[in-house]
């Protein structure tokens, strides 16, 4: 076992309020948070961060538990009809998925009008610190997005 926070919960030497629990996962909420029932869910094994270097199984398992501690809190608030799940590890080098509820979403319809809207033209060059779901006030230029699925292509499978 590893040495970073999540290791320690796991360990049980750090608190944690738990919200999910089976064999290799454990989701508890944030301390941090910043939406009410934004919640962690970690490896119990010690992990890179990378989501994308993960073995796949891992990589599918961690998702199917970030699920299900997202269908267990959408059904816990009556405003919350789904959440988002993001896999940014750049803080803790531990595998782990954010749960994060979608407040007030509760009979949204999918529509450009009940998504994010684009509040400026950001555009980011390099890591903020965060992800953001906003779109650009901008479309992109076709030419470049072929060049850049062009670019992601050129690897194959992975």
């Amino acid at each position: 076992m590893g040495e970073c926070v999540f290791c320690r919960i796991v360990a049980g030497a750090e608190p944690c309020h738990v919200v999910y629990e089976d064999e290799r996962h454990l989701g508890f909420l944030d301390i941090f948070p910043n939406t009410e029932g934004f919640s962690v869910v970690i490896t119990k094994q010690c992990l890179p961060s990378d989501i994308a270097r993960a073995d796949d199984h891992v990589a599918a398992g961690l998702f199917e538990a970030a699920r299900r501690v997202a269908v267990k809190i959408a059904a816990a608030y009556d405003d919350v009809d789904r959440c988002a799940i993001a896999f940014e590890g750049m803080m803790i080098d531990h595998l782990h998925a954010k749960v994060i509820p979608l407040h007030r979403t509760a009979g949204l319809q999918p529509s450009p009008e009940s998504g994010t809207t684009a509040r400026g033209d950001r555009y980011f060059e390099a890591y903020p610190g965060y992800v953001t779901t906003e779109i650009a006030a901008s479309r992109a230029n076709d030419e470049h997005l072929a060049a850049v699925a062009a670019k992601v292509n050129s690897q194959g499978r992975r």
